[in-house]
């Protein structure tokens, strides 16, 4: 798929378990991870992927993007993972878990509303014209000091965090701010398809999503991690 479409992919799933498990070794006979090419698409390092059952495919720089939707067992089993963990695939996840008490139906009719419906429609359809009139065009946005200096902020923030409460769980904290820096262009490009320069708006709108997930992802890592020590015990 990635050789066939500029090296790029995006893969969804509201019922994102099965994909978990693939990536986890499913199909592997030795029982390790099949995380190769989801890191090397992350990072955009060339890869080469060689099947018995049809000749290798080079890849330059693959970029991969994934959003899935997990059980949140399926997710405790990611975050239990101890290649995961040691590969760095948990530090580059961006994950949160919904989990919520019940509550009694107040009778209430709660709908999205219709022009959030229709902004985010017409936003997703430019963004996907865009890039097919653009795809072999790459676009430049840079960062303006201010912004800079949030994400900057961020880092530190990090790792003072790394040196203190967080001493223990220190790699799931290392690529707050790579992570962040990420988050800034999906903001940026939802502010504006043509946007060049990264501002200090975008920028702390992007902080404040990274760390609600990060801290979301160390909390859900320590709970897997337990886990893995009960389960080593008994």
């Amino acid at each position: 798929l990635l050789s066939v479409s500029g090296e790029t992919c995006f893969i969804y799933s509201a019922e994102g378990g099965e994909v978990l498990r693939v990536f986890a070794g499913k199909y592997r006979k030795d029982d390790k991870g099949d995380f190769d090419l989801l890191l090397s698409g992350h990072t955009g390092e060339p890869v080469r992927v060689d099947r018995a059952s049809r000749g290798p495919v080079n890849l330059a720089r693959p970029s991969i993007s994934v959003l899935l939707a997990v059980q949140p067992p399926l997710q405790r089993e990611l975050f239990a993972n101890a290649e995961a963990v040691e590969r760095g695939l948990i530090t580059r996840t961006l994950a949160f878990a919904c989990e919520v008490e019940p509550r009694e139906d107040d009778g209430r009719q709660d709908e999205i509303d219709a022009q959030v419906r229709a902004r985010w429609h017409a936003l997703v359809r430019r963004i996907l014209d865009v890039r097919r009139k653009h795809a072999d065009i790459p676009r430049s946005v840079s960062c303006n000091p201010d912004a800079r200096e949030a994400l900057r902020d961020f880092h530190n923030e990090a790792v003072r965090l790394r040196l203190a409460e967080f001493a223990d769980v220190q790699g799931e904290l290392s690529r707050w701010r790579e992570n962040a820096c990420r988050a800034s262009l999906g903001v940026a490009v939802g502010d504006s398809l043509d946007a060049n320069t990264l501002t200090a708006d975008q920028a702390g709108r992007a902080v404040r999503l990274t760390r609600w997930a990060q801290l979301s992802t160390v909390e859900l890592f320590t709970a897997g991690r337990n886990a893995a020590r009960v389960e080593l015990a008994e």
